[in-house]
């Protein structure tokens, strides 16, 4: 009977009871270095996403990647990296039509995708994330065609990062919820009620659910550090 072991990393946060379980299937080795797939369809990244999270509770689970803003966010910063690293400057040139700077890129099939995947090694770039106003430097894998999923670098400090990343920009439907109903910045609704969200004066987002829009808008013009009785979400070192 053959029998095989699986290295499986187990990815917990402190104040938190969901862990994510990361299989090797979703692992990729990039110079020496792993690199892991954000998977629409990982329980784990779903319930971390979840989990004690205000902007996440108008979303369905099912939904909470291909719903959530910062990971389109970060999608777009890869692509728009891998373009301007592949990007070879156009030829110095008297003539003006230049036939060869007007060419467009040759589309390629899924096959020719497939084993470009196969053969190609696989490189990494950086892109930045702003969380609570800090610019964070996070290793990517480089795609090889735009439609492949992220995959970021497999450490306790850069998924820290990602995931409060992808927490506090929220979701799609919640934000659409807001501006249909033409409400102010940093307050959405909640139910019958509403969510008020503000930057306190440690640079975590702060949360507090209110009955009115004014007694949101009110709590957002406190001073963080007289208000004490206000939902704080985790800083950057608590997730790690």
């Amino acid at each position: 009977m053959d029998v095989q072991f699986a290295d499986i990393k187990v990815l917990s946060m402190s104040g938190y009871s969901h862990q994510w379980r990361i299989m090797p299937e979703d692992i990729t080795m990039v110079d020496g270095m792993p690199f892991v797939k954000l998977k629409a369809t990982s329980c784990g990244l779903q319930n971390l996403l979840l989990e004690g999270n205000e902007l996440a509770h108008s979303t369905p689970k099912t939904r909470m990647l291909t719903s959530s803003v910062g990971y389109a966010q970060m999608m777009k910063l890869r692509d728009a990296a891998h373009r301007e690293e592949t990007q070879t400057p156009a030829p110095s040139t008297s003539c003006l039509f230049d036939g060869t700077a007007q060419q467009k890129t040759a589309k390629r099939s899924r096959i020719e995708v497939q084993q470009q995947r196969a053969s190609q090694p696989r490189a990494s770039l950086v892109i930045h994330i702003n969380v609570d106003g800090v610019s964070h430097p996070i290793d990517v894998m480089t795609p090889i065609a735009s439609r492949d999923a992220m995959h970021v670098m497999c450490t306790t400090e850069t998924l820290g990062v990602v995931i409060k990343f992808l927490r506090d920009e929220g979701f799609t439907e919640t934000v659409q919820m807001a501006k249909t109903s033409g409400l102010p910045q940093g307050i959405y609704p909640r139910g019958h009620r509403f969510l008020a969200v503000k930057l306190g004066g440690d640079g975590c987002k702060k949360y507090r659910t209110v009955e009115d829009v004014e007694s949101g808008a009110a709590w957002q013009s406190m001073n963080t550090d007289d208000a004490d009785d206000e939902d704080t979400m985790p800083c950057d070192n608590e997730i790690m």
